[in-house]
């Protein structure tokens, strides 16, 4: 009876570390489709008006988004961006704020016969605002527009992906206001980024880091009191990923 009571024991202590084995195995099979990501963002924001004049500065702010990233899928994906900063230069000391969103659409294709690599190329919808503090009054922006753009992939290593995102927007329904509403006249918003993902535990990839360099480009054509303007933004985000 004691030696049997000792080799339950034993099968028991045996079956938790082979348990873990076990688990680690199966979800280093399992495909993390659905990628959740949140995380911090800095840029430079540059300001060239048509008049001569300028405006530039730091602005801090975060992003939140979504990707639905099966190969040989459909692609889905969103995401909230905010910034916000005091730019100086021509117009003084103003606190300026930029809320964008973009909800995507496309297929991703899977390259090479590993399928380490893909190209997604995809549409869908965005949203953007700007706001910029005057004396008196605000100074709001904002537009829809019809994201037309691709993102690529290329599996670096097994701890590290590295990636193209570009993206030209066709604009419509562009309004701005200080007292009252008036029609905007948007020439054109683009952005293109450069993300690295790095896998924080490589054998399942459920968590990663990604250090993501962008540039953007969103300007404004002259119309009435409306000044036209050119902004460049080049900046960087830090993504925190959970891949389920």
């Amino acid at each position: 009876m004691l030696r049997k009571k000792t080799c339950l024991i034993a099968i028991s202590l045996l079956s938790v570390p082979l348990s873990f084995f076990a688990e680690e195995n199966a979800l280093s099979s399992v495909e993390n489709n659905h990628r959740l990501y949140i995380g911090p963002s800095a840029s430079w924001y540059n300001i060239e008006y048509v008049t001569d004049q300028d405006q530039s500065g730091p602005m801090y702010g975060g992003i939140i988004g979504y990707d639905y990233l099966k190969n040989d899928m459909i692609y889905a994906g969103a995401q909230f961006n905010y910034l916000a900063g005091k730019l100086v230069g021509s117009f003084g000391n103003d606190f300026t704020q930029e809320l964008w969103t973009e909800g995507r659409l496309g297929y991703r294709f899977s390259l090479g016969s590993e399928k380490k690599a893909s190209f997604t190329p995809f549409t869908g919808y965005g949203y953007f605002v700007f706001l910029q503090d005057l004396d008196p009054g605000v100074f709001r922006y904002r537009f829809m527009y019809v994201p037309i753009g691709f993102r690529a992939t290329c599996e670096a290593a097994d701890f590290l992906e590295i990636g193209i995102n570009a993206m030209g927007g066709i604009p419509f329904s562009s309004k701005w206001s200080v007292d009252e509403t008036l029609t905007g006249n948007t020439r054109i918003i683009a952005y293109v980024e450069v993300p690295f993902r790095f896998y924080l535990t490589p054998q399942t990839k459920r968590f990663d880091l990604s250090i993501v360099p962008y540039w953007r480009n969103w300007s404004i054509r002259s119309q009435g009191n409306l000044i036209g303007q050119i902004n460049n933004i080049v900046g960087a985000e830090i993504q925190f990923g959970v891949n389920l």
